[in-house]
C-alpha cells in the first residue's frame, strides 16, 4: 500500500467511523497546500484490527477515533496504544456526548479534556451530530503537535544537523600503505614474476607463483586494515529515558552512531521490546547510508525473537563503515528515586543498578534541589539547594548535545514539579551489535520521585 507523503505532515490513523464521512474533504485539504503530489490525510482502521504490540504503531504520529471506537478496542490493544502514547504518540478522541470525559473512558491521568503522558498527549474533542469535521480546523489542529512528524526527523532533520554525528567526529583515511602495497604487487606480479620467478623456459611456474603473490598481497592488505581499524567498532550513544515507577517501566529514545572495523558477525538480538531504525548520515568516506544513495543495495532482515525481542541480520552494519540508528524501546525496570525526607532538606535513595552522576529535583512547591556528588544504588544522598540560574545553565549545556526532536522531548519533561532529571554514563540502554565498544554513553533520565 503506497501513498504520497510529505515530511512536514504527520502520519495519522483514523477510525472507519470518522474516516468514511470525512476522508474526502480532509484529503482535499491536505493536498491543497502540498508540494508532494496528493498526500492522504490519514489511513483508516477498525478497532478490532488493532494490534496488541505497541511497535505496530511506531510508524504513526497520531490516531483519531470516536469515544465509541475507544470503548470497542480490546484491552491488550488499548494497553499497547497507551505505551505508544507515552513514547510520543498523539491520541485524539471525539465524542457527540458532552457528558463523556477522559476519566470516564478510563484515562486516569487526565486533567479535564486533556492528558499529557510522558512525551505523548490525549485530547477529547466534541464531534458534531452530523459526524462531519471542519476540514481546515482539523488540518490546523493536527499540524500543531508537541513533536515534529516522525518522517521529518528521519527525512531531513538528522541529515542536516545531528549533534551526535558531529561530536563523534570524522576519521581521516591514510592510503599510503595501500598505494605502496599495490605498487609493489604490480611490480612483483608483473616483471619480477615473469623474468625472475618464472623466467623463460619455466613459464609453467606462473600457475604457482601468481596465486602465491596474490594471496600474499591480500594478506598484507588485510593485516593493514586490521592494524588500522581493528575488530568490532567504536561509537557514541545518547538516550532520553522516562521512568514510570507505578508501571515498573522505562520508555527510551536512544540515538547512536558507530564506525566499524573488521566485523566477523553482523547479526544481533535486542534484549528488550524495541524498534531499530537506520539514519541517513551526512556523506563521508565511511557512511553507507546517505540522502543521495539511500543505503544502496542494503538489505535489512528482522524477525521476532523470544519474549518480544528482535533478531536482526543483514546490512545493519558492514565492515569498515559508519552507521547511525535510532532505537526506541520499552524496558521493565524497578529503578527509581525514593524521597526519604520530604520536609526540610530532602534526601533520597536510588534503586537504579548504576551510579548517577548528577540529579536535579523540582519539588512539589517548585523549589530546586541538586545532588552534591555521585549517587550510588542503595545509599542515602542528601540534596542541596540549586538556583534557577544553575539549573538553566545545566539545561542549556544538555540541549546543545541534542537534535531538534530530542531537544523538544527534553524540554517537555525538564521542569515538572515532583520529578527529577538525572545524568548517567551508564543506564537502561538497548544494546545492539555486541562487538561495538561505546566510547561515550550518556543517559538523561527523568520521572516522578517516589514517596512524595
Amino acid at each position: 500500500m503506497t501513498s504520497d507523503q510529505s515530511h512536514n505532515w504527520p502520519c495519522i490513523l483514523m477510525s472507519e467511523a470518522l474516516y468514511t464521512p470525512n476522508s474526502g474533504p480532509l484529503n482535499s485539504a491536505a493536498a491543497s497546500g502540498s508540494h508532494y503530489g496528493s498526500p492522504a490525510f490519514a489511513g483508516s482502521f477498525t478497532p478490532r484490527d488493532l494490534t496488541n504490540d505497541w511497535r505496530g504503531y511506531a510508524g504513526f504520529d497520531a490516531i483519531m477515533l470516536s469515544s465509541a471506537d475507544w470503548k470497542a478496542i480490546e484491552p491488550g490493544a488499548k494497553t499497547a496504544l497507551m505505551k505508544w502514547n507515552r513514547l510520543g504518540g498523539r491520541i485524539v478522541i471525539y465524542s457527540v456526548d458532552p457528558s463523556v470525559t477522559l476519566l470516564s473512558l478510563g484515562i486516569e491521568d487526565a486533567e479535564g479534556n486533556e492528558a499529557y503522558r510522558s512525551w505523548g498527549s490525549i485530547e477529547l474533542l466534541e464531534l458534531p451530530a452530523s459526524g462531519l469535521l471542519n476540514a481546515s480546523r482539523t488540518m490546523a489542529m493536527m499540524k500543531t503537535g508537541e513533536l515534529d512528524p516522525r518522517a521529518s526527523i528521519f527525512g531531513k532533520e538528522l541529515v542536516s544537523s545531528w549533534p551526535l554525528q558531529y561530536s563523534f567526529g570524522e576519521r581521516s583515511f591514510n592510503p599510503v600503505f595501500f598505494i605502496l602495497i599495490l605498487i609493489a604487487f604490480g611490480i612483483i606480479v608483473g616483471p619480477v614474476n615473469l623474468f625472475v620467478f618464472a623466467k623463460s623456459g619455466q613459464r609453467h611456474r606462473l600457475f604457482i607463483t601468481t596465486p602465491i603473490i596474490s594471496l600474499t598481497a591480500s594478506a598484507l592488505l588485510l593485516l593493514i586494515i586490521v592494524f588500522q581499524d581493528g575488530f568490532g567498532g567504536k561509537g557514541h550513544r545518547l538516550a532520553l529515558v522516562e521512568v514510570q515507577p507505578e508501571e515498573n517501566t522505562a520508555y527510551i529514545h536512544q540515538q547512536q552512531i558507530a564506525r566499524t572495523g573488521v566485523l566477523l558477525n553482523t547479526s544481533f538480538t535486542t534484549k528488550n521490546n524495541a524498534i531499530v531504525t537506520p539514519v541517513a548520515l551526512d556523506a563521508t568516506r565511511w557512511a553507507r547510508i546517505t540522502p543521495r544513495n539511500g543505503g544502496g543495495e542494503s538489505r535489512y532482515r528482522i524477525s521476532n525473537g523470544e519474549k518480544n525481542t528482535l533478531d536482526l541480520s543483514g546490512d545493519w552494519h558492514k565492515s569498515r563503515s559508519e552507521y547511525g540508528h535510532i532505537v526506541t524501546s520499552i524496558q521493565s525496570t524497578r529503578g527509581r528515586l525514593e524521597l526519604l525526607s520530604p520536609n526540610g532538606r530532602p534526601s533520597l535513595t536510588s534503586t537504579f543498578n548504576f551510579p548517577i552522576e548528577k540529579i536535579y529535583y523540582v519539588s512539589s512547591s517548585g523549589d530546586l534541589w541538586q545532588s552534591s556528588g555521585e549517587v550510588k544504588s542503595g545509599r542515602k544522598s542528601e540534596l542541596v539547594p540549586c538556583t534557577t540560574a544553575e539549573f538553566n545553565d545545566w539545561r542549556s549545556q544538555i540541549t546543545k548535545t541534542l537534535n531538534v526532536d530530542s531537544k523538544k522531548r527534553f524540554e517537555l519533561l525538564a521542569d515538572r514539579q515532583g520529578h527529577f532529571i538525572a545524568l548517567a554514563k551508564d543506564g537502561p540502554f538497548t544494546d545492539t551489535l555486541g562487538s561495538l565498544s561505546w566510547k561515550e554513553s550518556t543517559a538523561i533520565i527523568t520521572g516522578p520521585i517516589v514517596g512524595l
